[in-house]
């Protein structure tokens, strides 16, 4: 299955568990329901220029035909710069929205501290807004758009 370019992936396969690590920074992604997932190397890999996230965790769509993936996890794993952060996984979003059929997409930042999420911030209300937008057709999700972080974020997929 070659969803993405060979060189990105790291794993695509229904592993238990998916970790994105990075200067002491961690995401895990318990795949309890054994879906399969790919983990995807974005910076300098997948993307190459512009601004852009650390990891894809994607969950692929078991129905239908084609290319499609049920759920996109946008990964970054940062030092203190939140809302640099929110602007790295909007630039993912801009390159990889017309590249791939996606259900639903989140945000994940997993940094050194975390002072509350500067709700009202430019940043955080564009990306937010970005993926209130892709997600709109399909409906509510149980699971928050954007989880921000101090050191380790763990979640069931």
């Amino acid at each position: 299955m070659s969803l993405f370019p060979d060189h990105c992936v790291e794993s695509c396969d229904d592993r238990p568990k998916i970790v994105c690590e990075e200067n002491k920074r961690t995401y895990i992604a318990n795949n309890t329901q054994r879906k399969v997932v790919c983990k995807v190397q974005v910076d300098g890999k997948l993307i190459c220029e512009g601004a852009r996230c650390d990891w894809a965790v994607a969950v692929v769509s078991e129905e239908g035909t084609g290319k499609a993936l049920e759920e996109l996890f946008l990964v970054e794993l940062k030092g203190s710069d939140i809302n640099h952060a929110f602007e790295q996984i909007v630039g993912t979003i801009d390159v990889l929205h017309t590249n791939y059929s996606v259900t639903k997409w989140f945000a994940r930042v997993v940094c050194a501290k975390v002072s509350t999420p500067r709700l009202n911030s430019i940043h955080y209300k564009k990306l937010k807004g970005r993926l209130q937008l892709l997600n709109k057709s399909t409906g509510k999700t149980q699971r928050q758009l954007i989880i921000v972080k101090s050191n380790q974020l763990q979640e069931v997929l």
